[in-house]
Parts: structure tokens; C-alpha cells; sequence
């Protein structure tokens, strides 16, 4: 039967400020080096120091390193070798109310020489936001409905089709980062700010919903 009643369309947007409960650390080793031991040698040191600045913490064990290359440097058109470049990203993620942000980023900043630490914020359960807002969403979409329905001397029937609109493979996430970051050597001039903005959050939903005549 529903195949002969008509439909209503209607989209919605529901949206969100939300505190980011995350602080992500993430460190860029690089440096250039005369040999390939030297450069392994270098990033050797540099990730202890880093672990060791860790340590009191105890959260050492939650660094991830990832993606250690090194590479030949060359020059001129005969391409004569220069020396060796390596690169390695490592990254913290940890609670903000759990640990002191601030002390962290001192200990990292101070034990650095070649790295590179950077600071922002992101949410720990992006789930949990969407589909609270899906439901908020979806709720303002059959208020709309129902007044259109209403004007037209109809009624809903019930629902047709959900859309979920969505940007890329995301809700619309918004990555609060902080505007700093600590270059070797560089702690306590280059302290971030450890208070940052709520994220933005919004998705968006297309219903559509059968009507049918008031009764």
C-alpha cells in the first residue's frame, strides 16, 4: 500500500561543541647524518631520551614508533653522495583529565635534541558523538515533517529512507590542534596552549517519510 502514498522530504542538521578529552603528542625524528650507522645511531639515541622523559609518567609504553627510513643525499649532476637523511614519526595519545598535559610537554621538550614535538587535541569516541547526533538530527528532520505534512492536511505514514549525509569517511570531526610546537632544545619558550577550543561536530541526515490523509 505504500506504493501509493506520497512523500515528504526533508533534511537536517544537528551540531556540537564537545571538550576534546585527548591530548596527541606526535614527534618528527629526522636528521642528516655522514653514514647510515650514524643516522641509526642518532634515532637510537633520540628515542631514549624521549622514553626516558616518559618514564616518570608512566605512559612510555603508549608511544608508537612508525616508518624508519634513512635515505642517500646526493649532489650535482653525478649525483655524488652528500651524506644520509632518516625519518621516523612516533605519536602519545593520553587522557587529558588522567595526566598533566603540561608536565609532558616540558619533559618531552627539554629531553629532545633532534625531534620535533608537536601537540593537539582530538576526541577519544567519535561513535559516541555521531550517533547521538544522528538521533538529534533525525528528531529536528520528523519535526519538519510533520509541520509540512500538517499545512498539506496529512499525517506521517512512516519512514521511507534515512541518508546519512557524511564528509569524507568522517562526521564532520574537527581536530582542535594547539598553535605551537617545541624544535629541539625549545621547552619552556614554546609552551602550547593547553586549553583548547571545543571541537565542532555536525552531520547532517535526509529522511524521507511516507504520508497518507488525516484521518
Amino acid at each position: 500500500m505504500s506504493e501509493n502514498l506520497a512523500v515528504v522530504k526533508v533534511s537536517a542538521t544537528a551540531e556540537d561543541k564537545v571538550d576534546p578529552d585527548l591530548a596527541v603528542f606526535t614527534l618528527r625524528f629526522g636528521k642528516k647524518c655522514e653514514t647510515q650507522q650514524e643516522c641509526a645511531d642518532d634515532f637510537a639515541a633520540e628515542q631514549d631520551r624521549v622514553i626516558r622523559a616518559l618514564e616518570p609518567f608512566g605512559i612510555a609504553d603508549a608511544l608508537g614508533f612508525d616508518g624508519y627510513s634513512s635515505y642517500v643525499c646526493t649532489s650535482g649532476r653525478r649525483a655524488v653522495v652528500t651524506g644520509y637523511e632518516y625519518y621516523c614519526s612516533a605519536t602519545l595519545k593520553v587522557e587529558r583529565e588522567v595526566h598533566d598535559i603540561a608536565a609532558i610537554w616540558a619533559a618531552l621538550a627539554s629531553r629532545v635534541s633532534t625531534a620535533r614535538v608537536n601537540l593537539h587535541f582530538e576526541l577519544s569516541d567519535e561513535d559516541a558523538e555521531e550517533r547521538r547526533l544522528i538521533g538529534a538530527a533525525v528528531a529536528k528532520a520528523r519535526l519538519s515533517a510533520e509541520a509540512l505534512a500538517t499545512a498539506a492536511g496529512t499525517e506521517l505514514a512512516g519512514v521511507k529512507e534515512i541518508r546519512y549525509n557524511r564528509s569524507g569517511d568522517s562526521c564532520f570531526w574537527r581536530v582542535a590542534c594547539a598553535d605551537a610546537s617545541a624544535t629541539p632544545n625549545g621547552a619552556a619558550s614554546s609552551m602550547p596552549d593547553l586549553h583548547p577550543e571545543p571541537i565542532e561536530v555536525e552531520c547532517s541526515v535526509d529522511v524521507d517519510w511516507w504520508v497518507k490523509p488525516s484521518a
